[in-house]
């Protein structure tokens, strides 16, 4: 199993943790906004390279992500009831976007993903000024890619 290396790293993870990491991510790239949108934009792309590798094997269907306009595949998992997704991008921007959301969501519960994170990560949203980097399309991607997580969440409960 391929894991991002922050996920690695963590032996327990609760929604307050993902609370706490968005609130830090918020903090983050509204620090990197006044440096420019470009620097934002860097900062998503070296995020995107947490991601780490993506084997072909994975890059089927039932995997790729509907309404993006760049190749995008996520895989995931159940061990021990807390979920584990792994991403890909052929965009380095949503891969920045995809690895925002995959380490701050590996090793929750569907439970706590399909229930609980919405909230989070609309308040984040709200109060992140990184959309007012991105094309109308692009600021939307976080939130198609967030709801392919979340639908597969679901898809662990039934």
């Amino acid at each position: 199993m391929l894991l991002n290396f922050i996920s690695m790293n963590r032996t327990a993870y609760t929604i307050f943790d993902f609370e706490t990491y968005l609130d830090q991510k918020r903090l983050d790239f509204n620090s990197y906004r006044k440096n420019g949108l470009e620097y934002v934009n860097k900062k998503l792309i070296e995020l995107g390279r947490t991601l780490g590798e993506f084997p072909d094997i994975w890059k089927i269907k039932s995997n790729r992500v509907k309404g993006c306009t760049s190749n995008v595949f996520i895989h995931s998992n159940m061990t021990n009831g807390k979920i584990f997704l792994s991403g890909h991008s052929d965009s380095e921007i949503v891969k920045g976007q995809l690895a925002l959301l995959i380490n701050g969501l590996n090793m929750l519960t569907p439970e706590e993903i399909a229930n609980q994170t919405e909230q989070y990560l609309n308040n984040f949203v709200k109060n992140t000024d990184v959309r007012f980097s991105m094309t109308i399309t692009r600021a939307n991607s976080l939130g198609t890619l967030y709801q392919f997580i979340k639908n597969k969440a679901e898809d662990f409960l039934n």
